[in-house]
């Protein structure tokens, strides 16, 4: 299975019905006929879903989403890409990525034009996906260089700021510039999993309030096995979509 991410920029909507069947699971009219449990996000290639129980890779599936607010129903034959579980204090989540057949224009709708406050929010560059702080996460970051091509390698990370699916924001003990690749390793400890995933620093810039010598650092992910990735939206899914009380 190849590693690469998804061409299409992914829309979250939280309003949005899903349904997903499969003839090697059940039979029309049966209680467990629709596979899906929620929709986490969609793309023109594809959609990331919760079920019901673990679906195998490779399978065929129909997928229908329907988008109230928009009025539009949209139906695709797909194939399940890569599957998942994390089982966490008592609370097991399926996820699973569908690929579909054809690409659907509809699931991938225009994002409004940001207002000029927004564009100016932020100094650093804006990131399409959402940013959440996962509670309890280690982090490795090994950037590469000739000591890690000799086998020396050290950790630059000192902690994490905030993830998205498309990057994160560390903290780092070294001063890295920008287009230095890099290898993150991020351990959670709810849920209890682990991502991994080859990056690309995109900023860093001195923290001055900092006594000790820190950098905060953006990395943009460039490349991600399909587990880590579904791994990550599981993740996302925990501390964005439905945060759980503690």
């Amino acid at each position: 299975m190849g590693s690469e991410r998804r061409r299409h920029g992914r829309v979250t909507a939280k309003d949005a019905s899903v349904a997903c069947t499969s003839a090697e699971f059940a039979k029309p009219g049966s209680d467990s006929y629709n596979l899906a449990v929620r929709l986490l996000d969609t793309s023109a290639s594809g959609a990331c879903i919760v079920t019901k129980g673990r679906l195998r890779e490779g399978i065929k599936v129909l997928v229908g989403v329907i988008f109230p607010k928009q009025g539009a129903r949209v139906m695709s034959r797909a194939t399940v890409r890569w599957s998942t579980t994390v089982e966490s204090k008592g609370r097991t989540a399926h996820v699973a990525g569908l690929q579909f057949e054809r690409t659907v224009a509809e699931l991938s709708p225009s994002k409004p034009t940001p207002t000029e406050s927004e564009k100016l929010r932020s100094k650093e560059p804006q990131r399409r996906h959402r940013r959440f702080t996962p509670e309890k996460v280690d982090i490795v970051c090994l950037p590469r260089g000739i000591l890690t091509k000799l086998g020396v390698k050290t950790n630059s990370a000192k902690g994490l700021r905030n993830l998205s699916l498309g990057g994160a924001q560390i903290v780092s003990s070294e001063k890295l510039s920008p287009g230095d690749p890099v290898d993150l390793t991020l351990q959670f400890r709810y849920p209890a999993t682990t991502v991994k995933a080859e990056g690309i620093v995109r900023w860093c810039r001195r923290d001055t309030l900092s006594l000790e010598p820190r950098w905060n650092v953006g990395v943009v992910f460039k490349q991600m096995d399909p587990t880590s990735d579904g791994r990550l939206r599981t993740v996302e899914a925990v501390f964005v979509d439905e945060k759980p009380a503690r």
